[in-house]
């Protein structure tokens, strides 16, 4: 029989919250109770999922050692209401203190500013519980039109603006969420669970409360548990339910209603937001409302900081990151990796502003996350001398990407078709601005900043382990060989895209069901996209924007192989010739070092010094070198031929680690950037006379194929110094057949047959091998600067050479330089070494040879 109770208590303010006083007549002895180090406090904003929680809790704790509990003592006696004094019952702390239960297991509703401050001196756990607002909001009004012992809920219209003011029992939804929320940043052992999370999936959700109370259950006694926690079961369950507490009238509604989701916890977003110009850039609001705050962040010298245009890899660096600082340290890490790498700039409704996040971040290193182009970002971190991380992908697998993330994601501006979202690509109205200029803006900060490390996405793709390997050297970390294998299996594409703590399944304002956040990962998926004429007008664009920088992208396509013609009496083409006037006029320095060789035909010093080099430059340490191989040209097709077969590049690399491998060891720039092919002028790069006159190099290392007679006359006015290789005949040729199968950059080589017999009547791209060895072989006769190298002679003896070399060159390197450089540049090395390699180069076909070869 229901006891009568007084008329429904009236609302009042107390210590800022909204109460009434079946909470606080008992407020001396809440505030003095006195928590045990094993307690254990159950959490939540009312009708948020706290009894669902508290039966789990008690059936993992109890379930097996006292199991009629389950059937003789309902849930609000196994775990007090620590508040509540409703006087037809105990007080909630005087049931607490008569539990003889260990753990004991303790409700509450308190906001967290006002739970006693016994719970945080014995650092009890917690377990807060959150659910979605309007879900909230709904199930709130219907307990308080059947429970007795809340105010008059009124009707729904009023209640809801009730509920949007704040004044409900315990307060606003919104202060009392975001208030323990932040709590769990400082105090360890909160744990802050979602209602939709554990509706999605009440398993895995039950693996992580496990973890964080340190149990170990069987499997058998979880899938107990999980089929005993089900919402109808326990809306049946007479000690679970609340049907024996007389304060409720069940006539109205039951004490659990539905259990279901409005939807899923994702809360309405105001409409898509506009784009609008901001300093130059254009940004939306979500980006700009706390940009004071975002300016004057302050940054810690440790603090790691990604930087990437939207879409170009900025989930998988940062998941990287974070396994490679916490995997070890803390694996269990079950946390959104938005959370863990919080977005510096962010303000959006639903979360806490990015500054905010990181300002309250516990972790050493922090890592943290930005879109910003780099005239943006906060000075502190060039101030604090931070590490970036910047990642750049190929401009139209990034627009393709872009594309489907802005389709599905609610706080960008509304993307409309691709048509019109490709155009827009290209114009740089979008968030965050222009890719062109976000990509080389971040590029030229490279070359001032040491601590900037330039990653390429397509590059992580290809070869993850190796790129894995660049992030830790950068990084000064000395991860074993195990871990990270771990760390490489952890990030693959598909495993992340599974993963729910990586994948953004959590991020409210997404919409899955358009697109997932984790699409394809793929290199190339921009062909299913562009039309022809849209690849082309692309690509026309690309050239115009991109002419004026060294960063390269191995994506965009060559026009078909050049055709062979006559030029001075030289069989040229025009990648060679285009460009003729300012390469004649081209002004030499006198300290300017000029590398001669006919194409394929392969630079101080105590003798430690020349041991150096001379292990160094080994071709098998060259090889493996991506800064030496070529691997980063893009017009070399390495699956037809590496590109490594002869001597030009070999040589290069000496005299660029004879020169500046000391006071610049980690030149992490590609050969063909830091030693310039003088007469070159092909898509996708700028010309190679505008890249000498921009060098700042002293010496400037330039490469030509020039026979003796179209050098420019300035070389010989300034008296530069000229090392020239030459290579037998036979071999020169078998190194060039390959390498024209692999450069798109070539004429088609045709058969072997008929290519040897254009080498011996010398229509070959820089003419006649029989006249370029001859020409420069007279020139030598009469210019003392020329030293005149055979391939056959360094590969015989490569001291004795280097010894001629740093003759001529008159340098003097130390015993220790010299063994750093003979180390590197070994062929195997320089094959694998991205800067050696070519494999930057947009014009070679890595699937048909290496560049380095043989």
């Amino acid at each position: 029989m229901e006891m009568e109770l007084p008329p429904r208590p009236k609302l009042f303010d107390f210590h800022g919250v909204s109460m009434t006083h079946y909470f606080t007549d008992n407020w001396e002895n809440i505030q003095n109770f006195q928590a045990r180090p094993d307690d254990i406090l159950i959490a939540t904003y009312p009708k948020a999922g706290t009894t669902w929680v508290s039966y789990i809790l008690d059936l993992l704790h109890f379930g097996q050692t006292a199991p009629e509990r389950q059937t003789s003592l309902p849930i609000y006696e196994r775990v007090p209401f620590l508040e509540s004094d409703f006087h037809i019952l105990p007080p909630g702390t005087e049931l607490a203190d008569k539990l003889s239960t260990s753990p004991r297991l303790i409700k509450t509703h308190l906001p967290v500013q006002l739970v006693p401050k016994s719970f945080w001196e014995q650092n009890c756990r917690v377990v807060y519980v959150a659910r979605n607002a309007k879900d909230n909001a709904v199930s709130y009004f219907h307990f308080d039109r059947m429970n007795q012992a809340d105010p008059e809920p009124g009707d729904w219209n009023n209640f809801l603006q009730r509920f949007i003011d704040g004044k409900m029992v315990f307060g606003p939804w919104h202060d009392h969420v975001t208030g323990w929320w932040e709590r769990k940043q400082t105090h360890s052992k909160l744990h802050y669970l979602f209602y939709e999370d554990m509706v999605e999936d009440t398993g895995r959700e039950l693996d992580r409360l496990c973890s964080f109370l340190g149990l170990s259950p069987s499997a058998e006694e979880k899938e107990r548990v999980r089929g005993g926690v089900q919402f109808d079961n326990m809306k049946k369950n007479n000690m679970a339910n609340y049907s024996t507490v007389s304060i409720m009238d069940f006539k109205i509604s039951p004490f659990m209603r539905k259990g279901i989701l409005l939807r899923k916890s994702r809360m309405e977003l105001p409409p898509r937001p506009k784009l609008f110009d901001f300093h130059g850039v254009s940004m939306t609001n979500y980006f700009t409302d706390n940009w004071d705050n975002v300016q004057n962040f302050q940054a810690r010298p440790d603090d790691i900081l990604i930087a990437t245009y939207p879409k170009a890899g900025t989930t998988w660096v940062s998941y990287i990151l974070d396994l490679l600082y916490f995997g070890q340290t803390d694996p269990e890490r079950q946390t959104p990796i938005f959370e863990k790498v919080p977005f510096l700039e962010l303000l959006i409704p639903l979360y806490p502003p990015g500054v905010e996040v990181l300002d309250n971040l516990t972790t050493s290193p922090r890592l943290i996350k930005t879109h910003l182009p780099v005239q943006f970002l906060p000075k502190s971190f060039w101030e604090q001398n931070c590490r970036i991380v910047y990642v750049a992908r190929n401009a139209k697998d990034n627009a393709v990407s872009y594309f489907h993330f802005d389709r599905m994601n609610q706080a960008q501006p509304e993307p409309g078709d691709w048509n019109n979202f490709l155009q827009r690509f290209m114009d740089g109205k979008m968030v965050f601005g222009s890719w062109y200029d976000h990509v080389t803006g971040w590029w030229e900060k490279k070359q001032t900043h040491s601590k900037i490390l330039y990653l390429f996405y397509e590059d992580m793709v290809e070869d993850t382990g190796r790129e894995l390997d660049r992030l830790c050297s950068f990084l000064g970390l000395s991860t074993s060989a195990e871990e990270k294998e771990r760390v490489r299996g952890g990030v693959q594409f598909d495993t992340m895209k599974k993963n729910t703590m990586a994948n953004y399944s959590k991020d409210l304002v997404m919409d899955f069901k358009i697109s997932p956040f984790m699409r394809k990962g793929k290199v190339g998926d921009w062909k299913n996209h562009f039309t022809v004429a849209q690849s082309e007008q692309f690509d026309e664009d690309y050239k115009k924007k991109m002419k004026n920088t060294t960063v390269q992208f191995r994506t965009m396509e060559l026009p078909p192989r050049p055709k062979l013609f006559d030029f001075h009496g030289v069989s040229m083409t025009n990648y060679f010739t285009d460009n003729w006037d300012n390469v004649q006029n081209f002004q030499a320095r006198p300290d300017d070092i000029l590398i001669a060789t006919y194409p394929k035909a392969g630079l101080s010093t105590s003798a430690e010094e020349k041991e150096r080099v001379r292990g160094g430059v080994q071709f098998d340490t060259m090889k493996k070198n991506t800064m030496a191989n070529y691997s980063k040209d893009l017009v070399m097709d390495f699956k037809i031929s590496p590109f490594m077969r002869k001597g030009t590049t070999w040589v290069s690399y000496i005299l660029d680690l004879l020169y500046f491998g000391q006071t610049d060891p980690e030149r992490q720039t590609p050969i063909f950037e830091k030693v310039p092919f003088l007469e070159l002028l092909i898509p996708l790069y700028p010309p190679g006379v505008e890249v000498l006159d921009n060098l700042t190099t002293s010496p400037r290392l330039i490469k030509t194929h020039l026979p003796v007679q179209l050098l420019p006359k300035s070389f010989w006015e300034q008296n530069c110094r000229i090392v020239y290789v030459a290579r037998n005949a036979k071999d020169n040729a078998v190194s060039y057949f390959h390498f024209d199968r692999m450069n798109q950059a070539q004429p088609e080589p045709g058969d072997w047959n008929n290519f040897l017999q254009r080498f011996m009547d010398g229509k070959m791209v820089f003419g006649s091998w029989y006249d370029h060895v001859t020409g420069w072989w007279e020139k030598k006769q009469t210019h003392s600067k020329i030293l005149y190298l055979f391939y056959e002679d360094m590969v015989e003896d490569t001291g004795r050479e280097l010894d001629r070399l740093c003759s001529f060159l008159g340098l003097s390197p130390s015993a220790e330089e010299r063994e750093r450089v003979r180390g590197g540049v070994q062929f195997d090395n320089m094959k694998k070494n991205n800067m050696a390699n070519y494999s930057k180069d947009l014009v070679m076909d890595f699937k048909i040879s290496p560049f380095m070869r043989k």
